[in-house]
């Protein structure tokens, strides 16, 4: 993980968040890991990602639940499953609260 993240434009943060799109949907963790390790400080510390708008923050959010969810399988790492529900229930209030019942829904299944 990245101790000091650099400052990323929104442009940066949609093209992380196309990679990481990619990298899910073909089911490859460790590209994912690749892909969001720039945006994340302390695999220790949840990420809030407070710094961007509530619809990128969720995104980031979900993306980051579907790592923990699927590395922790794969690797058998219980902790993981408790972050990515921790991670995926503010994912998922987030994209509540800005009225975005697809996005909840996409990371509720992943919650499932």
């Amino acid at each position: 993980m990245n101790p000091n993240p650099p400052t990323l434009t929104t442009a940066d943060i949609l093209n992380v968040i196309k990679q990481a799109r990619h990298a899910e949907l073909c089911r490859d963790v460790f590209s994912l890991q690749k892909v969001l390790q720039d945006l994340l400080i302390n695999n220790d510390c949840l990420p809030q990602f407070s710094e961007f708008e509530p619809k990128i923050r969720g995104e980031l959010l979900r993306l980051y639940g579907f790592y923990l969810t699927f590395y922790g399988r794969s690797k058998n790492l219980k902790d993981f499953q408790v972050k990515a529900k921790d991670v995926l229930t503010n994912a998922v209030e987030i994209f509540d609260s800005e009225g975005l019942p697809e996005k909840s829904a996409e990371a509720k299944i992943i919650l499932a």
